[in-house]
């Protein structure tokens, strides 16, 4: 049973690592965090659709059924819209404007991989897994 009671916002690599039967992620979402306080944006859902082979439809689907699922509102919107115009030097991305501006409008920590797409984004809190990715 997970100790933590934080909602927590996942990033499309932490699904496909999920979805990829990786241990740490696993452990990280059942035993850490807790499925019931995962969270995800639909900027993810749609990526993780868009690129998902035929075979993998049955095991996304399920996963998708046992996590909470954000819709994209105008907060969300108008944070996004701010770290656009903010960070247009940086060239940043608009799924990750989104998923960012979604963990911050909702106070949210979001879990991710690519710590590099976010770390320079005022107000995101980046969530620090207790078990480390391997290989």
């Amino acid at each position: 049973m997970a100790k933590r009671h934080k909602k927590v916002l996942i990033d499309t690599g932490v699904v496909i690592g999920f979805l990829d039967g990786k241990e740490s992620v696993r452990k990280e979402i059942y035993e850490v965090i807790g499925i019931e306080n995962v969270y995800i944006s639909t900027v993810v859902k749609f990526e993780i659709y868009y690129g998902m082979l035929k075979k993998e439809e049955k095991a996304t689907r399920q996963f998708f059924k046992e996590i909470n699922h954000v819709r994209l509102d105008a907060e969300i919107s108008d944070i996004a819209i701010s770290f656009i115009l903010t960070h247009r030097r940086e060239k940043v991305k608009l799924p990750d404007c989104l998923i960012a501006s979604t963990a911050k409008s909702l106070n949210m920590e979001l879990y991710t991989y690519n710590t590099q797409d976010f770390d320079y984004l005022e107000g995101v809190k980046l969530y620090k897994p207790k078990y480390k990715e391997k290989g």
